[in-house]
Formats: structure tokens, C-alpha cells, sequence
């Protein structure tokens, strides 16, 4: 039987409890790197996934509406976003050109003028043709056109400073046709017939003339969502009565027919 010395056993009792100490740091320190590792991954994952998320969200609310055109196109459904924007308002600028039916002598061109309209289409059609197709009524409730003849007047008959200028104001009515190739893209053909009060100032012949005027336009305009960027073409005829100084103070009355021609291109907001 050997003795073991207790000294010897109290070291190696030592060196046992350093080395089950230095194995529990090494484990437990594993465990909290892990531990710390996982978290931190973790915490990347959410911010991820919170990007994702608000990225996904912002763009469904800028194209939503687009999308949910193309899946309702996609499946064979229609689009009625035309007819939630039936009300339009347009304002434009006119080459305007304004001779008489019996004078040949005077044939103006406008120095410039403007329009401004407002009206309403009502569609024929609840589901488009093919597709894509709409029919409807266009009834413009106010038709407004200015035109300043002054300059083209004063050179044209040497007539000094004198003012000349055309005002009419009506409303339009006739059929249309909307074709919405595209999502967003529209084309928009329509021919109207406009009655309208016609009236001219004129310094020189004093200075008052109107009658009832009827104009018809045909027209096309270009879409994108709710602005259109259009062209139309306006004529019609009207007599105006004139009152003018004739020989030894008399007040002669001269009546005749008038065409006026105008080109207008013009800026529309639908709604």
C-alpha cells in the first residue's frame, strides 16, 4: 500500500479545479458568443425585413392603382378609371383668322387669342369595347374664346389706334370615342356643334356688333391619367350689323356675313 503525501493530493486537487474552471470559461464564453451572434443576426433580419416592408409599402401606394389595372387587364376585366374622371376643364391658345363672306378686302389674322372651357362627358358605355373602347356625350357647359384683331386691323385699313376685337361665348355638345390603349395612356376623337353669342368691338364703325353663331369642332386629344394635351379645329358663320356715319351725318345700317377660322391647342385637366 502506497501513502499518497496530503500535500501532493491538495495540488492535485488544485490543478483538477483549475482546469474544470478554465473548461467551464472556454463553454460559457462559447455559449454567450453564440448567444450574442444569433441576436445580432437576428436584429439584421428585422431591420430587413422592416426595409422590405416600408419599401413594398411605399411603391403599392405610388402604383397602386396601376397594378391593380394590369391584374383586372390581366384578367380579362375592365378598367373604369376614365369614367371616375367624366368632368374636364381646358384653357388654350388660338390662331384665330376672321374675313368677310362679301368683302374680300378684309382678311384678318388675330394678334393672339385665348379659350377656356368646362364641361362634362357622359359615357354610353359602363364596360369598354374590347376592352378599351368608350363612347360618350360631350357637353361643355361654358365655351369661351377671345381674339385681338387690333394690329392686324390697324395695318390691314390704316385705321390709326383703333381696337378690334372678337369675343364669343357658348357651350359645345357632340359624341365622342375614347380608346385606352395603355393603363395610364388615352386617346380621345370628338366632333361638336357649339351655338354661341358672337360679338365684335370696333372703335371705328361704333363700335357694337353680336348675333347667334354656330361653330363646329372637330377634335383629338392625347391622355395621361387625368392632363391632356390636345388639337381641334373651329369655323362657323355669323352676319353682324354695323352702325357707321354715311353722307351729311346720316346713320347707315350695314349688315354682312362674317367666317371665322380658328386652329385651337389646349390644355386639359380631367376630374
Amino acid at each position: 500500500m502506497i501513502d499518497i503525501p496530503i500535500k501532493s493530493t491538495q495540488v492535485l486537487e488544485k490543478r483538477a479545479a483549475c482546469e474544470f474552471y478554465e473548461q467551464w470559461k472556454i463553454l460559457t464564453g462559447s455559449m454567450i458568443k453564440d448567444e450574442t451572434q444569433d441576436r445580432h443576426r437576428h436584429t439584421r433580419m428585422i431591420k430587413k425585413i422592416l426595409l422590405l416592408t416600408f419599401f413594398f409599402i411605399s411603391l403599392g401606394m405610388n402604383a397602386q392603382h396601376i397594378t391593380e389595372r394590369n391584374f383586372m387587364r390581366e384578367l380579362g376585366l375592365y378598367d373604369l378609371s376614365a369614367l371616375e374622371r367624366s368632368k374636364y376643364l381646358g384653357i388654350g391658345y388660338v390662331f384665330q383668322s376672321f374675313e368677310s363672306n362679301e368683302t374680300s378686302f378684309l382678311s384678318l389674322k388675330s394678334d393672339y387669342a385665348v379659350s377656356l372651357c368646362l364641361g362634362n362627358t357622359f359615357y354610353l358605355n359602363k364596360i369598354p369595347v374590347l376592352n378599351c373602347i368608350l363612347f360618350g356625350i360631350d357637353w361643355t357647359l361654358l365655351d369661351l374664346n377671345f381674339a385681338d384683331y387690333s394690329k392686324a386691323y390697324q395695318k390691314k385699313l390704316d385705321a390709326g389706334n383703333s381696337l378690334l376685337f372678337q369675343v364669343e361665348a357658348g357651350m359645345q355638345v357632340g359624341p365622342s370615342v375614347t380608346l385606352a390603349p395603355d393603363m395610364a395612356l388615352s386617346i380621345n376623337v370628338y366632333f361638336r356643334y357649339a351655338p354661341s353669342f358672337s360679338g365684335l368691338y370696333n372703335e371705328k364703325i361704333k363700335p357694337y356688333a353680336y348675333n347667334y353663331a354656330g361653330f363646329f369642332l372637330p377634335g383629338l386629344s392625347i391622355a395621361y391619367e387625368a392632363f391632356s394635351l390636345g388639337i381641334e379645329r373651329r369655323w362657323g358663320n355669323a352676319s353682324y350689323e354695323f352702325k357707321t356715319d354715311g353722307d351729311n351725318g346720316i346713320i347707315e345700317m350695314n349688315k354682312h356675313n362674317w367666317t371665322t377660322k380658328s386652329t385651337r391647342i389646349y390644355f386639359i385637366y380631367r376630374f
